[in-house]
């Protein structure tokens, strides 16, 4: 990812096991798809498109579920990525992640 020096571990099927399970196991379906989303995005299993990807699937949760959809404004896209890149250099940049995506890239139901 432009903007960073940060380079992604290999990717492997029991990291990405584990990103389900916890996502198996949340108690808030909202948060816990959004976090299902970042977490892929960072965990680079494919070669290319691993944000639409994790996007994708984030939204067919989303909808599955009757909570929304994820799309990042334009006005918001620079600073999507600014926080997207803090939190794949620092683990504990997730929330600061998570709350700029469900207060400005969420559209639609999200009660939870």
């Amino acid at each position: 990812m432009a903007g960073t020096e940060w380079k992604p571990e290999l990717p492997s099927t029991e990291k990405l096991q584990k990103i389900l399970e916890e996502y198996k196991n949340c108690q808030y379906i909202t948060d816990g798809i959004i976090t299902l989303m970042c977490k892929l995005m960072k965990l680079q299993f494919f070669n290319d498109g691993n944000k639409r990807t994790s996007m994708l699937l984030a939204n067919h949760e989303l909808i599955k579920n009757g909570k929304g959809i994820i799309s990042i404004p334009e006005k918001h896209k620079v600073e999507f990525g600014t926080k997207l890149i803090s939190y794949y250099e620092d683990e504990n940049s997730l929330e600061d992640l998570k709350n700029f995506i469900y207060n400005n890239c969420l559209d639609g139901i999200s009660t939870d």
